[in-house]
């Protein structure tokens, strides 16, 4: 994780309440959560996180992604299955904090299955137009006062003709 992100979620994190629910949308293989979930235990609260991800691949790029010079698209990170994110969890003994929901988050997110109250922190970052909208949204559905938002376009937009 780059300093600067590291920096950013620490802070965040270590402003959440003694209890608190942290939800991160585009986990990939829960590198951050791990941390979240460990930087919570170090600071001596007691959390629960929800980590969503396809645990799949990358969903179909929109028009407003290829826009970019370079983007996220389907067929990409599809190395990261749930069963072995769930194995590196459990490895590092945060397994009893962590629930992992998987599918597109255009399904999970903004179908009201999810309605979990009291969420403290949003940590975004889908890679893509689509999930960052829709994270959003079911943010503000949600009533989640703290969004840190990453990676949403990492590069140049493409010239204009």
């Amino acid at each position: 994780m780059h300093p600067k992100k590291l920096n950013l979620v620490a802070q965040l994190v270590n402003s959440c309440p003694k209890t608190c629910k942290i939800i991160e949308v585009g986990a990939y293989q829960c590198g951050t959560t791990i941390f979240m979930a460990k930087f919570l235990q170090r600071l001596g609260k007691k959390g629960k996180l929800f980590a969503f991800d396809t645990f799949c691949g990358m969903p179909a790029a929109t028009d407003k992604d290829k826009k970019d010079l370079a983007y996220y698209d389907s067929g990409m990170f599809i190395n990261n299955q749930i069963q072995k994110v769930q194995r590196k969890i459990k490895k590092e003994k945060v397994d009893s904090c962590i629930d992992l929901i998987k599918g597109d988050v255009a399904k999970t997110l903004l179908s009201g299955n999810f309605s979990e109250t009291g969420l403290d922190l949003m940590l975004l970052d889908t890679d893509q137009y689509k999930g960052t909208s829709i994270g959003l949204e079911a943010a503000a559905r949600l009533g989640i006062p703290q969004i840190l938002v990453d990676d949403t376009s990492p590069f140049r937009s493409k010239p204009s003709n």
